[in-house]
Formats: structure tokens, C-alpha cells, sequence
């Protein structure tokens, strides 16, 4: 099949999952941003790597390269929410993720778990646990929206609630 930035960074990204090696997948992203310089998707990639290996303000610059080549990258402004919450800029996060929604038209799936962690932590129970329950109900395998979903159910003291957000986990 045809070669593509966006696949070839996925492989680069997952090479990293199963290996555990940054540097061999960095390799692979330095050679991808050389054979297509004016691609976001690898940026947006490299940043998630970043998210990964908690460093997000590199993160944060992979995910900035990416909108100054593609001002509507829904997954650098994803990107973005998850670096922010990381750093417990919880406030910034909502931001950007808005900002994302109302520039890309729309959330991606991440965009729920990002949102959902922030809105948790804030303490803003009842939107934090509809973004969660949409997350780990359209996409299921999505580990961190049923950590936060069990959480904040921990939180508010619904141990049953709490239970069956940790047994969906461990499916």
C-alpha cells in the first residue's frame, strides 16, 4: 500500500508502546519530518509520545508545530488539553479543548477523557461524569477514561458506581 506521514508516524508512535525505546522511535519521527516537512500528523504523533513519556511542554511544541502547519488539527489542540492537564492547568485545558471543538468542529474521542479528567478535578461532577461515561462508552478500551470514571465515583462516594467503573477497567 502507499506510504503516508499519518501511518508512518502511528507506526512510529506504537514502535515506542511495544518497545519502549524513545529514542528508536525518535529516530523513526526525525526521519519521517524530513521526508514530509509540511505534514502535521507526525508532530501531532511525536507530541502524544511526549504526553506519554510525561514531558509536556516538548509535547506542547510538537503539538504548536503541528497547528502552525494545520490551524484546525483537532489532535493538536487535543494535544494541547492533555499537556495542560498534566500540569494541572485544569482552566487552560477547557480552553484549549474549546478552542479545538469550535476550530476543528467538533470533539475527537480523546477529547472527552482530557475533558472529563479536567472537569473532575475541578470538581465539576455532574459534566466531568458525561464526558467520562460518553468516553468508556464509545470507546471502551480508553484506560484513563475509566481510571477518572472510577475516581470520581470514589470521590463522590458511590462505591457501586466505583466498582463497575473499576470493573470496566479490568475488562
Amino acid at each position: 500500500p502507499p506510504r503516508s506521514a499519518r501511518v508512518e508516524a502511528k507506526r512510529a508512535l506504537w514502535r515506542f508502546v511495544a518497545s519502549g525505546d524513545p529514542d528508536e522511535a525518535l529516530r523513526v519521527f526525525d526521519d519521517i519530518h524530513a521526508r514530509y516537512p509540511d505534514t502535521p500528523e507526525p508532530y501531532n504523533y511525536r507530541g502524544e509520545l511526549y504526553l506519554y513519556l510525561g514531558d509536556p511542554a516538548t509535547a506542547r511544541a510538537q503539538f504548536q508545530r503541528a497547528l502552525s502547519l494545520y490551524r484546525q488539527s483537532r489532535w493538536a489542540f487535543i494535544g494541547l488539553g492533555g499537556a495542560a492537564v498534566i500540569e494541572g492547568d485544569y482552566e487552560e485545558a477547557l480552553r484549549v479543548l474549546a478552542e479545538g471543538v469550535a476550530r476543528a468542529g467538533g470533539e475527537g474521542p480523546t477529547t472527552y477523557v482530557y475533558r472529563g479528567e479536567a472537569l473532575r478535578c475541578l470538581g465539576r461532577v455532574d459534566e466531568a461524569r458525561r464526558d467520562l461515561t460518553h468516553s468508556v462508552t464509545t470507546a471502551p478500551g480508553r484506560v484513563g477514561a475509566w481510571v477518572n470514571l472510577a475516581l470520581l465515583e470514589h470521590d463522590a462516594g458511590d462505591a457501586g458506581a466505583c466498582a463497575r467503573a473499576l470493573e470496566g477497567l479490568r475488562r
